[in-house]
């Protein structure tokens, strides 16, 4: 890429001077005559020379011959302007030289055109900051409602986690209250079988006392009637 903008800068120079020379030769030939190859060669090889130099050191290689035609018509145009103005005050029996309306025309033509440069160069610098802090901001934006999410999700997580925790607590308790129960009634139903088989073993014992006591009846109503027929 180096090597590509050398190599088109001399002819962007040859070019130009080409241009200019064309330029100064048609603006002063009706007046000096002869005397305008002079004033043109000269002055058209500096005029090349310095707006190429200008033109490869404000801009990038993909605008270097967009800037040298954009001076180059803005130095044609305060050229004639500046060269009216002053043929003007020749008419009016003043000595100025033709040559001053170059000089000012390329001065003013130089700076115009570094000038609009530089003032575009700023504007999109100041865009491109301000897209970059848009951007940023967007960014920002969109990481801070990001973040918000995110404590969002942890709040709802432990409140999942404390719901869990207090389920499990409940299950627990109704686990523990569920054994407590079938214990209780487990114990219920011992007492009650012993109960049970306490009051069978009395109604046994009950039982047994009255055969017995009916046998003894028995055998003594027998010895009193073996008696009575002895």
């Amino acid at each position: 890429m180096h090597d590509r903008v050398w190599q088109d800068i001399p002819i962007l120079v040859l070019v130009s001077m080409l241009a200019y020379f064309c330029f100064l030769e048609q603006l002063l030939v009706s007046d000096l005559g002869p005397r305008a190859l002079a004033i043109s060669l000269p002055f058209s090889c500096v005029l090349g020379l310095l707006s190429s130099v200008i033109a490869s050191t404000m801009v990038s290689r993909s605008y270097i011959w967009a800037y040298a035609s954009f001076q180059f018509a803005i130095v044609i145009l305060f050229a004639h302007i500046f060269y009216t103005v002053l043929l003007m005050f020749t008419h009016r029996q003043l000595n100025v030289n033709p040559i001053l309306s170059v000089l000012l025309s390329s001065f003013t033509g130089f700076g115009i055109a570094i000038s609009t440069n530089s003032l575009l160069v700023e504007y999109l610098r100041w865009k491109t900051s301000r897209q970059l802090q848009s951007s940023h901001q967007h960014t920002s934006n969109a990481l801070h409602r990001h973040e918000l999410q995110l404590q969002q999700h942890r709040q709802q997580l432990q409140q999942w986690q404390q719901q869990e925790e207090q389920h499990q607590r409940q299950y627990q308790q109704r686990r523990q209250q569920l054994m407590e129960d079938s214990h209780n009634q487990y114990q219920q139903l011992q007492r009650q079988l012993q109960q049970q088989e306490e009051e069978h073993r009395q109604h046994q014992q009950e039982q047994q006392l009255e055969q017995f006591d009916g046998d003894l009846n028995t055998d003594g109503s027998r010895q009193l009637e073996v008696g009575q027929g002895a």
